[in-house]
């Protein structure tokens, strides 16, 4: 049915979300440890950031996109701009291009890392 398809669906997207945060957590936590000392503010952040744009991408973007490639390509920038955003204005030490560094980077891992678990069937 598709309440069951539904259910479904956002119980992938809480094991993408998880997967995510996890990984975005160890390239985005130490990179932003000389800016911000708190490892709970370090956190906190990380995880709003991904909260501020992970539903948008698996829930939004995934079911307007068709093409697998214009998704990615929108999805994946739309991430790290917003990202971007949510780092330097919730850290004042941190600069607008250390910002989308530290972005573009746990972006990039959990990407690509998501397609490796994808591929080997470990994100189902």
């Amino acid at each position: 049915s598709s309440e069951n398809a539904s259910v479904n669906y956002e119980f992938l997207w809480a094991r993408f979300f998880v997967f995510t945060v996890i990984v975005e957590m160890l390239v985005a936590f130490p990179m932003l440890r000389d800016v911000e000392p708190s490892a709970a503010r370090r956190i906190g952040a990380i995880v709003i950031a991904n909260f501020t744009t992970h539903p948008l991408v698996f829930f939004f973007f995934a079911r307007l996109l068709h093409d697998r490639l214009t998704l990615t390509v929108i999805a994946e920038s739309w991430a790290v701009l917003a990202e971007t955003v949510v780092y330097a204005l919730i850290f004042s030490k941190l600069t607008w291009a250390r910002s989308f560094r530290v972005s573009l980077f746990a972006n990039g891992a959990s990407y690509a890392l998501g397609i490796i678990a994808t591929h080997l069937h470990l994100l189902r």
